[in-house]
């Protein structure tokens, strides 16, 4: 398949069916309804990346016009599908304060994932810049709902796709500890530290587990922020990860 991901170009066999995964049964009964997109209030778009308010998502998407123009020419073509991943984000966002056991917030939480598979699973490339953060919010979800197989596998795939992105070893290292693997879990911090040895909340679960600092390479000094003319595409579409962050909190 294409580097360039087309919304429109003929799917898959495995983005048939994760489509057809959008439908959830409601009530006692056996009615199945098809997942309809939510309707995002200006609250809530106010909290998502600002891309979400130039996608399909937003109720103004204006297809080709200056904003979806400005955002294509930093995704490309994967702009298309971004809106996927803006509705999980609301989905996990509205009921991730509702109790654990309610069945309300296990909906939601299904739903959110089932947006995260359509766009990890439906052809974009494991290659675009914002797939490690989307695998991460998945296994939030997988997390809230104890699908711990779906969690690891989450966490893991946003190592292996991007070593350096320490939300990947932090939030599964803390998981580890809950379920008292603390050895694994400081040696996953371990090797996350080995990539960001800058990260503190990295460094201070490790040392509250009895790892060592001096065992990390030393952090290296921060460098001087590139003026955003010498940005190209990815570091432009990338630095856009810590409000998609706040997203979920």
């Amino acid at each position: 398949m294409s580097e360039r991901f087309n919304h429109h170009q003929p799917r898959s066999l495995k983005a048939r069916f994760l489509h057809s995964m959008l439908v959830i049964v409601i009530g006692a009964g056996s009615a199945v309804t098809a997942l309809a997109a939510p309707r995002i209030t200006s609250a809530e778009m106010s909290r998502l990346p600002p891309y979400c308010a130039d996608s399909e998502a937003a109720p103004g998407y204006e297809r080709g016009g200056p904003r979806y123009q400005y955002w294509a020419a930093r995704m490309g073509g994967t702009f298309n599908a971004i809106h996927h991943y803006c509705y999980g984000l609301v989905e996990a966002m509205r009921v991730r304060s509702l109790p654990a056991g309610d069945q309300a917030r296990r909906i939601g939480l299904r739903r959110a994932i089932m947006e995260f598979n359509y766009f990890i699973e439906g052809g974009v490339p494991m290659s675009f810049v914002l797939m490690p953060e989307i695998l991460v919010k998945r296994a939030e979800a997988a997390v809230l709902l104890e699908d711990w197989l779906l969690a690891y596998d989450s966490y893991a795939r946003a190592r292996a796709i991007k070593p350096d992105y320490w939300p990947a070893y932090l939030q599964w290292a803390e998981v580890l500890v809950r379920i008292n693997k603390r050895d694994d879990a400081k040696a996953l911090l371990k090797e996350g530290l080995t990539h960001a040895p800058n990260q503190e909340r990295m460094r201070q679960l490790y040392v509250q587990l009895g790892g060592s600092l001096r065992d990390i390479p030393e952090p290296a000094a921060a460098p001087a922020s590139a003026p955003a003319s010498a940005q190209g595409p990815a570091s432009a579409a990338a630095s856009a990860e810590p409000a998609a962050s706040a997203a979920s909190k």
